[in-house]
C-alpha cells in the first residue's frame, strides 16, 4: 500500500489567508488614529475627544512653561503661529521634523528652534499612538501662537 501526501493543501490556505489580511489591510484607513498619543496623565479609557484634547493641552502647556522661563526681548512685536511638525513614532519617541514661521520671527527670535526643540525633548512619557491597538507612528502639525511686545 502506498499513501502519497502532498503539502499544496496548506499551502492554498497559507496564500488564502495572506489575501485576507492584505486585503483587509487594504481597508484600514491608516490615516485615522484608534487613539491619540497620550501622556502619563491622560487617561487612556477616556473618549477619543477627550484624548487628543488632553494630549494637545499637556502638550501646549509644557510648551508655554518652557518659553515663560525665558526672557525673549524683541525690537519689533511679533504676532505669528509657529507650526511644529512632529513625528512620534511606535515606541513614543518625539522627533521634530520642521519648525515653520515667518521671517520677521526667525529674525527677531533666533534661538526660538532651539527652545522649542529642547522643551519637546524635556516631555514627560508618551504613549505612542494606537490602530488596531497596535502602537503605530504618526505625524502632528502643533500650533505655537506667539504674541511678544
Amino acid at each position: 500500500m502506498f499513501i502519497l501526501m502532498s503539502c499544496d493543501l496548506f499551502i492554498a490556505k497559507e496564500r488564502t489567508r495572506e489575501a485576507l489580511v492584505k486585503e483587509e489591510m487594504q481597508h484600514i484607513d491608516w490615516s485615522d488614529l484608534d487613539q491619540y498619543p497620550l501622556f502619563e496623565t491622560c487617561d487612556e479609557s477616556a473618549a477619543r475627544p477627550e484624548q487628543k484634547a488632553c494630549f494637545e493641552t499637556t502638550f501646549a502647556r509644557h510648551l508655554q512653561a518652557t518659553l515663560q522661563q525665558h526672557q525673549l526681548i524683541v525690537q519689533e512685536s511679533i504676532h505669528d503661529t509657529v507650526w511644529i511638525y512632529l513625528l512620534i513614532d511606535n515606541q513614543g519617541e518625539i522627533t521634530v521634523s520642521a519648525i515653520e514661521k515667518q521671517k520677521e520671527t526667525a529674525a527677531e527670535l533666533p534661538q526660538l528652534d532651539s527652545i522649542l526643540k529642547r522643551s519637546i525633548t524635556a516631555l514627560p512619557g508618551i504613549y505612542p499612538p494606537l490602530k488596531r491597538d497596535i502602537p503605530v507612528a504618526a505625524k502632528f502639525r502643533v500650533p505655537v501662537v506667539l504674541h511678544v511686545e
